[in-house]
């Protein structure tokens, strides 16, 4: 007789399964927080974020989309949540997708990018990126 298979039961992955991919930071000096998920792609990133937030929807990704910034709770004027998605190890997508979230959260407190404002994106920048990293 031929060998019986076993009927595996498959189960929806949770926020702990994927515990090592998922990072929420919070930001005090901007009085707001965000969620990094390391992800190589964008197939990758909808999984794990469905674990943040059911509500999510699917991003739309090709090859060349090596992250992205999503902001979740916008109807809250006054505290939003970011999720920000990228391979941790391709430091030039994480400098790029760490300039779109120093963008976002500094835009949303009226700092807009000019000569004057450098400092406070160059700084914003280094420190997402070394919480991340951290």
């Amino acid at each position: 007789m031929g060998k019986q298979k076993k009927n595996k039961i498959k189960r929806n992955k949770t926020r702990a399964d994927y515990e090592d991919k998922i990072k929420f930071i919070k930001c005090p000096m901007y009085r707001t927080s965000f969620y990094f998920i390391n992800a190589k792609n964008g197939n990758e990133y909808n999984k794990i974020s469905r674990t943040i937030n059911k509500n999510l929807q699917d991003v739309e990704w090709n090859e060349v989309a090596g992250g992205m910034l999503t902001i979740i709770d916008k109807d809250d004027p006054k505290f939003k949540t970011y999720i920000m998605w990228c391979d941790v190890n391709n430091y030039s997508n994480l400098a790029h997708e760490a300039f779109h979230l120093a963008h976002a959260i500094l835009f949303e407190r009226g700092c807009v990018l000019e000569d004057q404002a450098g400092e406070h994106y160059a700084y914003l920048i280094s420190w997402i990126i070394d919480e991340i990293r951290g």
